[in-house]
This record gives C-alpha cells, sequence and structure tokens, in this order.
C-alpha cells in the first residue's frame, strides 16, 4: 500500500465523506465487511434496513402513509419479504400522475435534498430527488466495486463518460479521493489523439466507459494501429455487454473487462468480480425476478430499494 493510498484510507476517507453525509464513513466500513458475510447474515441485515425504511415511508411519506391508512395495514403486517405483496408496485407513470411531492419525505430537510433525473434511454426522462444520505450510500458502494475491479484508493481512474451534473463535494471527492480524469464518451473519433496522450500521461489502472464508448475506442485503437497503456481493468455499464463486445475490449486495449449493471435513480444493483459473477449490491437492494408474461425465456426485474 502507497503513502497516499494510506492516507486517503485513515484521513481522507472520513474527512470527504462527512462532506456527503455523516453515514458514508459507518457505511463503507461496514460494508467492507458485509461482503464476506453468509447469505443467512445478508438476509437479516436486508430486513432489518426495510423494517426501519418501512417504518419512515409509512410515517412521512405521504404516497405510503395514504396506501397504509386505505389499505388498513401496519408494521406488524410485515413479517417477510413475501409481505411486499402488500405494497404497490411502482413505474415512472405512478410517479408523473401523483406528483413528485407525494413521494417526498415529510422529515427531509429542503437542503439535504438532490434533485436528478434519468438519461431518457427508454423513452422520457424521469425526474426524482434523492437525498445527501443516499448518494453517501452510492458513493460506497462504487467504492467496494471498484476494488473488486483491482482499484485501490488513490489509484489513476479514467472514465469515459457523458455530461453529468455534480455538486462541489462530489467533484472534490472524485478528483482527490479516486484521482479521477474525465473524458467525453461522444467525441472519441475527434480526440483520439488526446486520449493516447492522456493514458501515456497517466497511466490509469482502472477504465470505467460506456459499453459502447468502450467498444468504438476498442475499435478506433484497432483499424488505426494506436496502442494504449493497458490498464489492468475496464468496466462497463450503461448497455449490454455481449461476449463479443468483451472479447474485442481485452484483446485491444489489453486489461480485464468487469461488467457493471445499474441505473441513475438506485445506483449500482450489482457488479462482476474477478471470477466472472455478478453481485448484487445485496445491502442495498432486495431484487426480485417475475416470469415475463409475453416472453418466456426474459423476466421482470423488480428493485427495492433499501436506504
Amino acid at each position: 500500500m502507497s503513502l497516499y493510498t494510506s492516507l486517503l484510507q485513515r484521513a481522507l476517507i472520513p474527512g470527504l465523506g462527512r462532506l456527503y453525509n455523516a453515514e458514508f464513513t459507518r457505511l463503507y466500513g461496514e460494508w467492507q465487511t458485509s461482503q464476506y458475510w453468509d447469505g443467512a447474515r445478508i438476509q437479516e441485515y436486508q430486513w432489518r434496513r426495510f423494517r426501519t425504511l418501512l417504518a419512515h415511508a409509512a410515517e412521512s411519506v405521504p404516497f405510503y402513509r395514504k396506501h397504509f391508512q386505505n389499505a388498513g395495514l401496519r408494521l406488524s403486517n410485515f413479517q417477510s419479504f413475501d409481505d411486499l405483496e402488500k405494497l404497490p408496485i411502482l413505474d415512472r407513470e405512478d410517479y408523473q400522475r401523483d406528483g413528485l411531492q407525494q413521494f417526498i419525505s415529510d422529515r427531509v430537510p429542503a437542503g439535504e435534498m438532490i434533485r436528478e433525473s434519468t438519461s431518457g434511454t427508454t423513452g422520457r426522462p424521469f425526474a426524482f430527488v434523492i437525498d445527501r444520505r443516499v448518494t453517501a450510500s452510492k458513493m460506497a458502494r462504487l467504492l467496494r466495486e471498484n476494488q473488486w475491479a483491482g482499484w485501490e484508493p488513490g489509484a489513476r481512474y479514467v472514465r469515459l463518460w457523458g455530461e453529468h451534473r455534480q455538486t462541489l463535494p462530489t467533484r472534490l471527492f472524485y478528483a482527490v479521493f479516486m484521482r479521477r480524469v474525465e473524458i467525453p464518451a461522444f467525441t472519441i473519433d475527434r480526440d483520439i489523439e488526446h486520449i493516447v496522450h492522456t493514458f501515456e500521461r497517466l497511466r490509469p489502472k482502472v477504465v470505467e466507459a460506456y459499453t459502447s464508448a468502450a467498444v468504438h475506442l476498442a475499435r478506433i485503437c484497432r483499424n488505426r494501429g494506436r496502442r494504449l497503456p493497458p490498464p489492468e481493468s475496464i468496466i462497463v455499464s450503461a448497455e449490454t455487454l455481449t461476449e463479443q463486445h468483451r472479447t474485442l475490449i481485452q484483446e485491444t486495449l489489453g486489461a480485464k473487462v468487469y461488467n457493471r449493471y445499474g441505473s441513475r435513480d438506485f445506483g449500482n444493483l450489482a457488479h462482476e468480480c474477478r471470477l466472472g459473477s455478478l453481485h448484487i449490491n445485496a445491502e442495498s437492494v432486495l431484487v426480485e425476478l417475475e416470469d415475463h408474461p409475453a416472453i418466456g425465456v426474459a423476466k421482470n426485474l423488480y428493485v427495492n430499494y433499501l436506504d
């Protein structure tokens, strides 16, 4: 472990974490341990967090407060995850019809709220609100996942991504703690010389990219005979990763590819490990699969957020 990494682990993680929320340091430390728990302990942890969240929603979120009253529900009606069927399955139309304010807790101060929006890849962008505690949780998960891909605090990190609004604490966290450098994902053709120079100067350990951006970069390097200093890992997300594309990226850019599955609203749900398995962030999400009514080989994915 380098001196810089040691400094980050001991001093900057707690300090920068408090810029997000006091919960960050606790969650980061807790989830460094919980990734080794067995299934029974994880399920007990999930249930405890779900009960806390359910009580919070029933008491302070207008939509759920009304639902509990109309359905005659109490917390005692929920004894296991099988009782989730007593809660409605929501989609973006529900939020748009009832109004976003109906889903915001009246206990959260306005200064703690962060307005976000999805990218709109499935149609219209979906606007939603999270609080700073959720941001801290998402960051704690992100750091743990990156470590699965060989990253360590302070290691150089290049990200090929689209423009995204970030708060000052977020930008500071990425720049100082993750040493992350952003490269636009949509101008790779035009900026290839700049990208090559950036890789040669930084020699990043980890690269994160849209799947399509990583594929496009690999094709340009192959077709133009350009070679990048190979990182240790390339993390791809936001789009489907095929085995053909995985092979192209790995063979051309010289790094192991890790697949990540997530969304803007929930954050990262699952991340690939060195052995090739996708691991669900079970401390923060409860994932349910149900048969798709029209496509027999497909499954509907339902996510229950526990943060």
